[in-house]
């Protein structure tokens, strides 16, 4: 049965063991036939969990108690942001709920030479920002995860470099590139220290829950400056910041790609081009493959994300 909502109402630990009116979610427990008694679950997209039972339903509200609440542990160093450009808003919409389904953690809407033209009102528009972000709080639920992707405000393309100044791996895809986003993820050494470092966090927040693990498995990390047949995978530096967080950003462009100016302009921003595929993908479909491939490739030892240890507040 269905009993995992999201809520944007402020709840608070103190709340346990009291009554919550909570009217918001009643269309969404009528549509799934709950019944008083029945077991709930409030998640606020941010990490925090409230379980309740509920106790009254009415025609305008649903009384819940507070029975517990439980905070996911940050378990991973890795954080994957996507900065994307503005297409249709039907395809816009849809393309955002389904990377949202996957280990993204930030989502950028960038505005483009040759995206889809925006009004200059659209681009401080807060109801397109919180119809986004109700894409993503569904998003969150349905995939189980504890924590919704934050899709940020529009931004200009020279802003965006300047957020991601500090990212540790910058990718930008180009269908002229001569290094495949495969390739470069599979040889590039830092790629493979970001993945073990996230294996050795999901031990290690494992082992503090006392849970049984399977050993790790052993992985090479290739050496610096790692060679194929024509082309040598250019190795970044691996930074840190002072949180231990390893920032990966990754570029897709519009219809027709980047410019050349907007190329070069990436490169100087220390962004390395990636091919996709030997064909041509639309962004909806690049955006949507992109994601995929990253959040297989770095979290591929992770469970859902509901499974993952929790600590009572």
């Amino acid at each position: 049965m269905h009993n995992r909502f999201y809520i944007n109402e402020k709840l608070t630990p103190e709340l346990i063991g009291e009554y919550v009116s909570l009217s918001l979610i009643l269309n969404h427990v009528k549509a799934f036939r709950m019944r008083k008694y029945d077991e709930i679950k409030l998640y606020d997209g941010y990490g925090t969990v409230y379980s309740g039972v509920i106790k009254y339903i009415s025609k305008r509200d649903v009384t819940v108690e507070i029975i517990s609440c439980k905070t996911a542990l940050e378990y991973s160093p890795i954080k994957i942001s996507m900065f994307l450009p503005f297409i249709a808003s039907g395809s816009m919409d849809l393309m955002l709920s389904k990377i949202c389904e996957l280990e993204v953690q930030s989502i950028y809407p960038v505005i483009m030479q040759r995206s889809v033209k925006i009004k200059a009102k659209d681009i401080s528009n807060k109801g397109k920002v919180e119809r986004w972000s109700k894409i993503s709080a569904s998003a969150m639920i349905l995939s189980g995860r504890n924590r919704m992707t934050i899709i940020n405000n529009p931004m200009t393309l020279e802003e965006s470099f300047s957020s991601c100044r500090f990212f540790d791996i910058k990718l930008i895809a180009s269908a002229n590139s001569k290094i495949s986003l495969a390739d470069y993820l599979n040889l590039n050494p830092n790629c493979a220290k970001a993945r073990l470092e996230h294996s050795r966090s999901l031990l290690i927040a494992k082992f503090k829950q006392n849970l049984s693990t399977p050993a790790m498995a052993k992985r090479s990390i290739l050496g610096a400056g790692s060679q194929t047949d024509d082309y040598t995978i250019p190795a970044a530096p691996f930074l840190k910041n002072e949180k231990g967080i390893v920032n990966i950003g990754c570029y897709i462009g519009p219809e027709g790609d980047f410019t050349e100016d907007e190329l070069k302009m990436a490169e100087n921003n220390g962004f390395i081009k990636v091919k996709l595929s030997d064909f041509i993908m639309s962004t909806f479909t690049a955006s949507i493959f992109s994601a995929s491939i990253l959040s297989a490739y770095f979290f591929n030892d992770a469970s859902i994300t509901s499974n993952l240890p929790c600590k009572d507040i």
